[in-house]
């Protein structure tokens, strides 16, 4: 993505200037994006450079929460800042928050990456100075899919593999997991990126094109698929992180003969009507890819399809083309939302159902993970659509031993190909004591065979962080939580239990809070393959609810954080250019919002709520930014003795308390908030504030 402030004598002007967060003269901060891609074997190593811009006039936090590959290990972060380079730490995830929270209150340029749901991660840069520009590099790892040859018998000869770069994402339906200030946002400006990409054998292309020696720009409007014909299988040895030497081979799996006998559900929600750049709807392309597929099924082979929308219902079993077209007239065109949730827990309660394929866009938070995951049944998926999510379809099939096959519209009949070809694997489930760390692992996935040992001897071999972190990030899931931990530490891996923080102890100080910039996704662009880009919004702010379709809208996000889990008190954090680790992290906040859920008064925490916190870096500036009604709510909190009295007790003036206090309940989804409380009730014990409340809210 490239966006150039263009230069001016008057500082309004500049900020006027490129892309800016719709409805506002606000520029976006994300400047310009380049990614860097090889290819061994069928190992893709992915390095994703952002260039982050503050044109405004104070100090801002830049937020950017996009998807990933969800089978993805990220591994590696660091940043240029004024010419120093710096190199982000792993820490627990929870204790990397802090550190970043912290930093922030010091007035420190600061830098987070965390994984908020399996396949969604968020970067955030805090205390950009006003001028000021941060280069940000991430790294991460990934292994294509293969969709074997034109049959079903996956040999290097001719074979061909793919990758898809999610880089927007279109409405979900169901309501989020994730607060607002952690929540997917689309809609934004149209933007594009530079593409370097190269493999060390067979034809590579990019968006269909070959990247050449000089990469490609592309626009940031459609997922980045990438397609190798003629992998070839390789063996890669490196040191492992606990001095050992790793050997990790990856080759096309074994053909497996087994008869198929299992589950096809297939989404016909509203979403599944959209229409690529060829006019075809997604719906109309997974019924093109059934046809295609089913002419790979062997006698005796069985496959019971079902439809889904809101409700699910069977319509058929097929064995061949035409018991295909027979169940086919019993579907009912795209319609309605996506309880994919109900619809896979009706299926896997079946007795004879072991193996279940979902076609999908993914375009869902309406199902439960973990509890289909424990159904002891093997989840494959095949998404459809360039604006599909892997986020929780994906899990799902990392979890229960399935595949995930996304790609191009144009390989979808070989996508389910390779699925059917999947799904004659045995069910097998995943080990979960510690012995992969000891003793190697071994495991097909998406149509390659996957082989992980630790042989015998001297540590031998180049160091190679990608390998490294590709073989640790296969292992993890099968430790229990203090290993799983470790071993995230070691090799410094964004995970659910770990992230990267790194802290610029050698800048400039920010005596101000950041002003908070969601930065939106870009917004899908339609008939993309006919050379047409369609007009996009402007970049979307982060007060803006979803827009709704009927019966798919996207509801409002929930104010639930996810689970923290800790590491040792000992785990390493910081990320300062001279290695020294920033200052001890400030104590949690009060008990306010605790207590005051308990009271009868909702209209304070109602008012709260409705300040736009994200703009507000001082609590001295709040009244001026407050409606009548706003104002009044904050005047009469800041004239009750208990507020009255804390504050002369802190030597602050009191409106700044009541403020203080009015942001603490605006929390735990807005991060601003929480900050600007923080601040203003410095010195302040628990026991204080529960009395306060006591008295304001009995």
């Amino acid at each position: 993505m490239t966006t150039e402030i263009l230069a001016s004598p008057d500082p309004l002007g500049r900020w006027k200037a490129g892309a800016h967060i719709r409805g506002s003269d606000t520029p976006v901060p994300l400047v310009s994006t380049r990614y860097d891609i090889r290819i061994r074997g069928a190992l893709a190593e992915i390095a994703t450079r952002r260039v982050f811009r503050n044109a405004e006039a104070g100090s801002i936090e830049a937020t950017l929460t996009f998807p990933v590959p969800v089978q993805a290990t990220l591994y590696g972060l660091t940043a240029t800042i004024d010419g120093r380079r710096l190199v982000a730490q792993a820490a627990a995830r929870s204790a990397a928050r802090e550190v970043y929270e912290t930093a922030i209150d010091r007035g420190r340029t600061a830098i987070l990456h965390e994984e908020v749901l399996r396949g969604i991660h968020m970067l955030s840069v805090a205390n950009i100075p006003p001028g000021g520009e941060v280069a940000v590099e991430d790294r991460w790892v990934v292994a294509l899919t293969t969709l074997g040859p034109d049959a079903d018998r996956l040999t290097p000869d001719g074979s061909v593999a793919v990758l898809r770069i999610p880089v927007t994402v279109g409405d979900l339906y169901g309501r989020s997991p994730l607060p607002d200030s952690d929540d997917l946002i689309g809609g934004g400006a149209p933007a594009r990126a530079t593409v370097h990409a190269a493999a060390d054998a067979g034809i590579l292309t990019v968006n269909g094109r070959p990247p050449g020696a000089d990469g490609l720009e592309l626009s940031l409007g459609r997922p980045i698929d990438l397609r190798l014909e003629g992998w070839r299988p390789t063996a890669l040895v490196a040191p492992f992180g606990d001095g050992r030497t790793l050997r990790l081979a990856i080759a096309p799996a074994p053909v497996a003969e087994d008869r198929l006998d299992g589950d096809l559900l297939l989404d016909e929600s509203g979403s599944m009507g959209e229409r690529d750049g060829g006019g075809r709807s997604k719906h109309e392309t997974a019924i093109a890819g059934l046809r295609d597929a089913v002419g790979r099924l062997r006698s005796g082979d069985r496959v019971r399809l079902w439809r889904f929308d809101e409700r699910h219902a069977f319509v058929g079993a097929v064995t061949d083309a035409a018991s295909l077209e027979t169940a086919l007239r019993g579907l009912t065109g795209p319609q309605g939302g996506t309880e994919i949730g109900s619809a896979l827990a009706a299926v896997a309660g079946r007795p004879e159902s072991r193996t279940v394929i979902v076609v999908t866009d993914g375009k869902s938070h309406a199902l439960d993970v973990q509890a289909l995951a424990r159904t002891g049944r093997r989840f494959s998926v095949v998404l459809i659509g360039e604006d599909s999510l892997e986020a929780n379809v994906g899990h799902l099939a990392a979890l229960s031993g399935g595949d995930l096959f996304v790609g191009a519209a144009a390989d979808t009949g070989r996508l389910l190909a390779a699925a059917v070809a999947s799904a004659r694997q045995p069910v097998t489930p995943a080990a979960s004591d510690g012995t992969p760390l000891r003793d190697g692992l071994t495991l097909t996935r998406n149509g390659l065979a996957i082989a992980i040992d630790f042989p015998p001897g001297p540590e031998t071999g180049a160091p190679d962080e990608a390998v490294a972190a590709f073989a640790a990030g296969l292992i993890l899931p099968r430790l229990d939580v203090a290993a799983a931990t470790d071993l995230a530490l070691r090799h410094r891996l964004v995970t659910h239990l770990t992230s990267l923080v790194m802290v610029d102890e050698a800048g400039a100080v920010s005596e101000d809070l950041p002003a908070t910039r969601k930065i939106a996704l870009p917004a899908m662009e339609l008939f993309t393959d006919l050379g047409i880009e369609a007009a996009a919004p402007r970049a979307y702010s982060p007060s803006m609810a979803m827009p709704a379709t009927p019966g798919r809208g996207r509801m409002a996000p929930t104010k639930v954080m996810l689970p923290k889990h800790d590491a040792p008190a000992s785990a390493p954090f910081g990320g300062a250019s001279d290695g020294s680790a920033p200052a001890a992290p400030a104590p949690a906040p009060s008990l306010l919002r605790r207590l005051f859920g308990r009271r009868s008064d909702r209209g304070l925490k109602a008012v709260a709520a409705s300040i736009p916190w994200r703009d507000i870096t001082d609590l001295a500036d709040l009244p001026g930014r407050l409606t009548p009604e706003q104002a009044a709510a904050l005047d009469r909190l800041a004239r009750h003795p208990a507020v009255a009295a804390l504050a002369a007790r802190l030597g602050r003036p009191v409106e700044i308390v009541a403020a203080a206090l009015l942001a603490e309940l605006a929390g735990p989804g807005d991060r601003n908030a929480d900050r600007l409380a923080r601040r203003g009730l410095a010195g302040c014990v628990e026991a204080e504030i529960a009395a306060v409340w006591q008295a304001v809210a009995p």
